[in-house]
């Protein structure tokens, strides 16, 4: 699970630092935590049995619709149009 986190957590800061901290996406970092779960899934005797909801939501005063992904132990993202459970 620490590899999920720092995964997570270094993209974010790598992308924010370089350019902005708005250019880091809810879809971005839910390809970053498919590639780690994917991995795990293939390379190991016995893989993970999670799933991950990533959300993505506007900025204070944005009217941006909320963007909503579920990322299951296979590494594979689902995008959820209302909402995540």
């Amino acid at each position: 699970f620490n590899n999920l986190r720092s995964g997570g957590i270094r993209f974010a800061d790598t992308q924010g630092y370089a350019y902005s901290r708005r250019d880091v996406t809810g879809r971005q970092l839910a390809n970053v935590y498919a590639q780690t779960l994917g991995t795990i899934f293939t390379g190991q005797a016995k893989p993970y049995e999670v799933e991950l909801c990533v959300a993505e939501v506007a900025h204070f005063g944005e009217t941006k619709a909320p963007e909503l992904y579920r990322i299951t132990y296979d590494g594979s993202i689902a995008d959820e149009p209302h909402f995540v459970v």
